[in-house]
């Protein structure tokens, strides 16, 4: 009998990375967890690809959930992360590896769980990620108008 997992390719959201940046304690604007999620799924701009963007384990930080390693750690070996805002300016943003030691085990299991819930809720929409695949720009997502 194979080992549990043997084989099976990772869930979704796997190798996450947490987010920072300048809006403080509070949750971002929904507009600005968009552009953050466009931004982190676009690899030109940040290095990334498929991803989700969830919130963090801490006020103000966001948990960046990515379905692939390689890709988390192109971010990750980004030097810097910047986002243009309107008039807001450029954000500069913090991404780090979550927390090492059974912390990271934590925040995987909280993204899963985060997932299962929705998922088991029949509304996997409902739940308060944002999740876009890696379409072209310009495309819409199922349900979109």
């Amino acid at each position: 009998m194979a080992a549990q997992g043997e084989g099976l390719p990772p869930p979704p959201g796997a190798f996450p990375l947490l987010v920072r940046g300048p809006w403080g304690s509070a949750e971002p604007p929904g507009a600005l967890r968009k552009k953050l999620l466009c931004y982190f799924q676009s690899q030109k701009r940040s290095g990334g690809g498929e991803c989700e963007l969830r919130a963090g384990p801490a006020p103000g930080s966001l948990l960046l959930c990515f379905a692939r390693r390689d890709v988390r750690q192109r971010v990750l070996d980004r030097r810097s992360h910047e986002l243009d805002w309107g008039p807001g300016g450029r954000l500069a943003l913090l991404v780090t590896e979550p927390p090492a030691g059974g912390d990271a085990a934590q925040v995987r299991r909280a993204a899963v769980a985060g997932r299962e819930v929705a998922a088991a809720a029949g509304a996997p929409n409902a739940s308060p990620v944002l999740v876009l695949s890696g379409g072209r720009s310009g495309e819409r997502g199922p349900g979109s108008r």
